[in-house]
């Protein structure tokens, strides 16, 4: 059924309503009132969302769902209002636009590169998993005897993705004077910029008012390091925490600071540069994977991980987590779109009698850890 179908339904099922109450001659009662608005709030809802697929099929021909890469060098042109981008144009069409929602991007992060870590896209602004954190109901029956039914303690996990934004103004001229591969950095940076942020929520977010961050998960295990890594002990010892709890740690996640302290520490004490941390050439060097392998774990970097904490101020992070315990979503208010709209202002905004075009950027995005005690978080580790 398309919006448009769901708007005439709940239209029609809102006139019956009245019809009804019309028709015995009385007022309508609170709850058909009630009802009514609901629909009514519907079918405005269905209409909003009609107008968006008609605006955006207006434009398939030009802005291309295709991978990521491609998607973004697209999407940017048309974003700015003065280029049309496709993957055979050998020349740049000018083009005017006065839609606001241009295209729909992919937003790879270091996420991604987790085994077994849960990624939710969704359309709903909530989104609620019931996962099970403690399972000890199952036993043994004899043959053709009755199983008893048991209930495993179940938590529940909410995901409420919040609005991570970036908006530009760039001026008409200055836009027309860039060359092409200028152009599409420049609008390729806004994509950036919200990824970087979302890194950062995911890891630091203080979950007030925004996601909380893997690293400020409340009743994680926890290792102070409090120094220099002269051994590789305290990595045992967190894989042991999670395993403790009944988790299967999947990834080490740090700092670029951490990786390189890790590569300095050799596999022997004296005349040997091996580092103790092995490349593997099966993960790839993308979405924040390394390449490396760490007791067996995949080492996944991120700039969001801090390292300038402590006393001294370079101290920084490492966490090891069961991925199956990560759940994180991105909300796309049209169902099925990707998870960046890239939008630009229309010609009825205040920027068009500035001579502006405005471009934004915008995710939305949330994460939670369903059982913290699948995560070991050590601090103080220095770096140089």
């Amino acid at each position: 059924m398309t919006h448009a179908e769901k708007r005439a339904a709940a239209l029609a099922d809102a006139r019956k309503i009245l019809e009804a109450a019309q028709g015995a001659g009385r007022a309508l009662t609170q709850q058909e009132s009630n009802r009514i608005e609901a629909l009514v709030a519907d079918a405005n809802h269905y209409k909003v969302a009609q107008a968006a697929d008609d605006a955006r099929a207006q434009f398939a021909s030009v802005v291309r769902e295709s991978t990521p890469q491609r998607d973004i060098a697209q999407a940017v042109g048309a974003a700015f209002g003065v280029r049309a981008i496709t993957p055979t144009t050998t020349g740049f069409a000018r083009q005017e636009w006065s839609q606001d929602i241009v295209a729909s991007l992919d937003l790879p992060t270091f996420l991604d590169a987790i085994p077994n870590a849960i990624k939710h896209n969704i359309s709903e602004p909530t989104l609620k998993v019931a996962t099970i954190s403690a399972d000890n109901t199952a036993a043994v029956y004899a043959a053709g005897a009755a199983v008893t039914a048991a209930d495993p303690t179940t938590t529940l996990v909410t995901l409420s993705p919040f609005r991570v934004a970036t908006l530009t103004e760039v001026s008409r001229e200055v836009v027309s004077a860039m060359p092409d591969t200028a152009l599409r950095a420049f609008g390729a940076s806004l994509i950036t910029s919200v990824r970087r942020k979302v890194e950062n929520l995911a890891l630091n977010g203080s979950g007030s008012s925004q996601p909380r961050g893997i690293l400020n998960t409340t009743g994680a295990w926890g290792i102070a390091l409090g120094g220099a890594m002269t051994n590789l002990d305290f990595i045992a010892d967190a894989v042991e925490k999670v395993q403790r709890a009944g988790g299967q740690p999947t990834a080490i996640i740090t700092s670029p600071a951490v990786v390189r302290e890790l590569l300095q520490i050799k596999s022997a004490t004296s005349g040997s540069n091996l580092p103790v941390i092995s490349a593997n050439s099966l993960l790839p060097f993308e979405n924040g994977a390394t390449g490396l392998v760490l007791n067996g774990l995949p080492v996944i970097v991120s700039t969001g991980v801090p390292a300038d904490g402590g006393a001294s101020g370079n101290a920084s992070y490492l966490a090891v987590l069961d991925g199956s315990q990560l759940h994180y979503a991105f909300q796309s208010p049209s169902n099925g779109a990707a998870p960046v709209e890239l939008a630009r202002s229309t010609d009825g905004s205040d920027y068009f009698a500035k001579d502006l075009v405005a471009v934004r950027a915008t995710a939305r995005f949330d994460l939670a850890v369903a059982n913290p005690l699948g995560l070991c978080i050590v601090s103080g580790i220095t770096v140089a």
